[in-house]
């Protein structure tokens, strides 16, 4: 018996280091084949990782609400194993630039065009600058990494500042006036635009053949001595995206809008506009004032309300302002290059200064010809430059204009310019005829 019992107990213990063995056999199988596949995953996440902050540039700004003139900073944050340099651009925006300040002065950074960032540090202090009063612009700021090697884009971020020119300019807020509105149906829109052609010298009708938009304004009715109504609608052939319009409280000020929501063809919004208090005079509404979408006319935009003010609501009739309007933008200063302009606010006295400036005519008739005038300009004979007559300009036209001064004299300028200095043009507003920049040239 003892001998069974002592064969028993050996059996089972070659049986369980023999289980025991299988169980480790089986371990070490399983550890060869899904350790390799797990750490390879895990590679797999730290590449896909890695693979897109690389991919992404991040973009802060210490003031991403800026008023004409001020300056900010732009920093970036990026980690590349890679060689290569970082470029700035933005879009062109009309009437709107960027400059950078650096220890040679200020730079401009011309849209379109992809700026060179400094390689020793990850911020630039930039300056922002919107010419057009009673405006904003929303602008998107992209930074690029380029490899040096391959000159492919391998990293990229996007930020987006809001400039404003008048620290009183509401944005996406009502201003002093309250401003309802009423979306409008396709046939509405038809009957409108027919009742004011009818009461109206020009027509308004699009033009389907021509595939743009077209805003324009109609239907507009006098409520009482602080209450008006009117239609504004997008009677081309496309839609539009955001949008907003500006109108002058008589004897105030001029308002804009908040933006305005995008109209497809045949859609539009009737609006009424409340004065805070009783107004006596000529209310202008302007859509699209900065001209930023294409359309078949702006002959259409521009809308003249004469309200009489008092007690009465019998106002004189309604309509259109048919005027030419010249106005200036983008003065600069600097030197030419040959037939290149290169802007500078100083100079040297061997150098040719230059001033260059915009002009066009953002009214709705054609302006006929014109003169300019340059005041205290750097040449050496006189201080005053009259040009020749410039040629007629067509509603929503514009010219850019060069004058030379050869031989500048040593000097600080504050340089004035007026267009129609002749007052030839009959304008809607005279108040955008003139501008100013300094010039200093040195030995």
């Amino acid at each position: 018996m003892k001998e069974e019992k002592s064969i028993k107990s050996l059996v089972l213990r070659v049986l369980f280091i023999v289980a025991i063995v299988i169980v480790v056999v089986i371990l070490a199988f399983a550890i060869i084949k899904v350790i390799p596949y797990a750490l390879s995953s895990f590679a797999s996440m730290g590449n896909m990782f890695s693979s897109s902050s690389k991919n992404e540039i991040k973009i802060s700004a210490s003031n991403a609400n800026l008023l004409d003139g001020e300056r900010f900073l732009l920093s970036w944050n990026h980690r590349t194993d890679k060689i290569g340099e970082y470029k700035l651009t933005y879009k062109c925006i009309e009437n709107f630039k960027i400059s950078a300040v650096t220890e040679n002065g200020i730079q401009t950074i011309l849209c379109n065009t992809r700026y060179s960032l400094p390689n020793n540090k990850n911020n630039i202090e930039l300056e922002v600058q919107l010419d057009k009063i009673n405006s904003f612009s929303d602008v998107s700021l992209e930074i690029l990494f380029i490899e040096t090697q391959t000159q492919n884009i391998e990293a990229k971020g996007n930020l987006t500042i809001t400039v404003r020119n008048d620290s009183n300019i509401p944005i996406g807020e009502n201003a002093a006036t309250n401003i309802t509105t009423e979306p409008i149906t396709e046939n509405q829109v038809n009957n409108q635009n027919q009742a004011t052609s009818n009461q109206q010298s020009s027509q308004i009708s699009p033009a389907p053949q021509i595939r743009l938009a077209d805003l324009a304004i109609s239907n507009p009715v006098i409520l009482n001595n602080r209450t008006i109504q009117f239609s504004i609608s997008n009677i081309g052939g496309t839609s539009v995206g955001n949008w907003f319009f500006t109108y002058s409280i008589p004897g105030q000020r001029v308002e804009m809008s908040p933006v305005q929501p995008p109209l497809l063809p045949g859609q539009g919004i009737r609006y009424t506009l409340n004065f805070d208090s009783s107004v006596r005079g000529v209310s202008v509404i302007n859509v699209d004032p900065l001209n930023t979408i294409p359309e078949i006319t702006k002959s259409n935009n521009i809308l003249s309300v004469n309200i009489a003010g008092g007690s009465t609501i019998n106002n004189p009739p309604i309509s259109n302002i048919s005027k030419a309007d010249l106005e200036i933008s983008n003065l600069e200063v600097g030197r030419m290059s040959g037939s290149r302009f290169i802007e500078s606010n100083s100079i040297t006295r061997n150098q040719e200064a230059a001033v260059r400036f915009i002009v066009k005519n953002i009214g709705n008739r054609d302006s006929g010809s014109w003169r300019f005038e340059i005041l205290n300009s750097p040449y050496q004979d006189e201080e005053e430059y009259r040009s020749s007559r410039q040629n007629s300009l067509r509603p929503g036209e514009s010219k850019e204009i060069i004058v030379r001064f050869n031989r500048p004299e040593i000097g600080r300028y504050n340089i004035e310019v007026e267009i129609d200095s002749d007052d030839d043009v009959d304008e809607i507003n005279e108040n955008n005829n003139f501008d100013s920049i300094t010039l200093r040239v040195t030995n």
